[in-house]
């Protein structure tokens, strides 16, 4: 589950708390690969929840044991969000304008920007 999300994460965002916040949690984005990080961990966090689903079930399979359905859903969540990300930036499916500027100004005051302040001499 590590690989699949934080290895992309810091590869792509280096280790700036503030730059992760922007994208994992505020979804802010300042170009689609920003976008594309978002939904590959968001699908690989949604399909290791999915994958939970059949451990409760009576079945007694092998393959029901712990960790082997939450393995298998993150990875295939993880193959399933790569995939619509690099379709969506090559098919264009994202929007032109990311709706930065609007977001930003709403919470620019969280990170680095400092006041402007109007000096008159």
């Amino acid at each position: 589950m590590t690989s699949l999300t934080s290895v992309p994460v810091v590869a792509l965002l280096d280790t700036e708390h503030q730059t992760w916040r922007r994208v994992l949690l505020d979804r802010i984005f300042i170009n689609s690969a920003e976008r594309g990080l978002y939904v590959m961990v968001m699908s690989t966090l949604l399909g290791a929840w999915i994958g939970a689903v059949p451990i409760p079930l009576d079945w007694n399979r092998p393959w029901q044991v712990w960790p082997i359905p939450c393995c298998c859903g993150a990875v295939l969540g993880s193959l399933l969000g790569s995939s619509y990300s690099l379709l969506a930036q090559h098919f264009s499916f994202y929007p032109a304008q990311l709706n930065l500027q609007s977001r930003w100004h709403s919470l620019h005051h969280q990170y680095k920007t400092p006041p402007h302040r109007l000096t008159i001499n």
